[in-house]
């Protein structure tokens, strides 16, 4: 079953590879334009074809995407904290003793 899932997204890769693509640095210094376009309704997709194909054919790269855009939700819906929130959480983390 894994070796069926390996091989189909293998020849996925294959169909769209381009004669000519970006690599991993230029995609993810692109990838928060690309995620302020989704959040914005914009059609990203279309509009950064060249990133939108890079983060379908590389894992790494659309990891940190997901983990941006995860982010940038959290914090256009107002559920990411501030930052003397945070700085509060990791002083109160220090004072106590880890549980063993």
């Amino acid at each position: 079953m894994r070796e069926d899932r390996q091989r189909a997204r293998l020849l996925q890769a294959i169909q769209v590879t381009q004669n000519v693509e970006i690599d991993c640095t230029t995609c993810l210094d692109r990838v928060p334009v690309y995620v302020e376009r989704l959040l914005c309704g914009a059609d990203a997709a279309q509009d950064m074809a060249d990133v939108h194909l890079h983060l379908a054919l590389c894992q790494d790269c659309h990891e940190e995407y997901e983990a941006l855009r995860d982010v940038a939700e959290l914090d256009a819906s107002g559920g990411l904290p501030g930052k003397i929130s945070l700085l509060q959480q990791l002083q109160h983390e220090r004072r106590e003793p880890s549980p063993r």
